[in-house]
């Protein structure tokens, strides 16, 4: 099904009032006061920051149709736009990137003309038209921008490294390899394992390679996962329960809606905390 056209297509202007930076773009409305004002990866850097208050967003011209608009951005964000210091595009015009109608994706020639056509367009199989990432490149100087983009919002330095306070450690024993706190290595240590990531192991050993997770609680967990299912739900307990015993005794004086008063939850959750215990309780016999 082709695209539904919009009743007004136009290129924009959204400014940051503090910094000067701008960002041109197009975009297809049927609603002008629809509060868009841009999808560039460094505006939204700037609205997050700023806030959207302190952006300002500029009509500059109105185009027919959705074609034409693409062109005519085409035209205007060029690479001399986008080497300007203030300018907060980080390509060039004309190439929205993702078409999205099923069955469509957005092609270019060897030109760099950019093209919506359908994925089985015979263009796409004789070499005429190709991907619109395929051999992109980022220019230096766009390297450079995002490099300081980076350094400017200290991105992966100290505790937003996703490998902060942790390190690796392996067991030649075991064959595995683990990732574990930097204040817990040293009873690590101590058991036999030693600092560091092995790469192979015995290749004759099935769990080659494999990396093996580890709960608090000592269990094996899958990879991804921060806890085993006991230690998820004890995480999740919104008060601290009395032992099983305890809990039995205050119910048999008094009654479960009573006792629920006192805990401060409800009676179900007293009767499906009694039977998670008992369950537990059978697991570890």
């Amino acid at each position: 099904m082709p695209r539904k056209q919009k009743q007004y297509h136009y290129i924009y202007k959204t400014t940051c009032l503090i910094t000067n930076k701008f960002y041109i773009g197009m975009h297809s409305t049927d609603n002008l006061k629809d509060g868009y004002m841009g999808s560039g990866k460094l505006l939204w850097y700037s609205i997050n920051k700023y806030g959207k208050i302190n952006h300002q967003i500029e009509i500059l011209e109105h185009l027919p149709n959705r074609q034409s608009l693409i062109d005519r951005e085409r035209e205007i964000v060029n690479e001399e736009l986008i080497s300007e210091l203030l300018c907060m595009n980080l390509s060039k015009g004309g190439m929205c990137g993702v078409n999205f109608n099923k069955g469509y994706i957005t092609a270019k020639d060897k030109n760099g003309t950019g093209f919506y056509v359908s994925k089985d367009d015979p263009r796409l199989f004789n070499g005429e038209l190709f991907g619109a990432t395929k051999g992109y490149k980022h220019s230096e100087e766009a390297k450079r921008r995002m490099k300081e983009m980076h350094k400017y919002n200290n991105h992966q330095v100290g505790q937003k490294n996703n490998q902060y306070g942790t390190c690796w450690i392996y067991n030649l024993d075991l064959q595995c390899n683990k990732k574990i706190k930097k204040e817990e290595i040293e009873g690590y240590l101590q058991n036999g394992w030693i600092r560091g990531m092995k790469v192979e192991f015995n290749p004759n050993n099935p769990i080659r390679n494999k990396i093996i997770n580890f709960c608090s609680c000592g269990k094996i967990i899958t990879h991804g996962a921060k806890r085993c299912d006991r230690c998820f739900r004890l995480s999740r307990r919104k008060i601290e329960w009395p032992d099983v015993d305890t809990l039995k005794q205050m119910i048999e004086q008094s009654n479960y809606t009573q006792v629920a008063k006192e805990l401060g939850v409800s009676d179900n959750a007293i009767r499906k905390h009694l039977k998670s215990a008992r369950v537990v309780k059978w697991e570890t016999q």
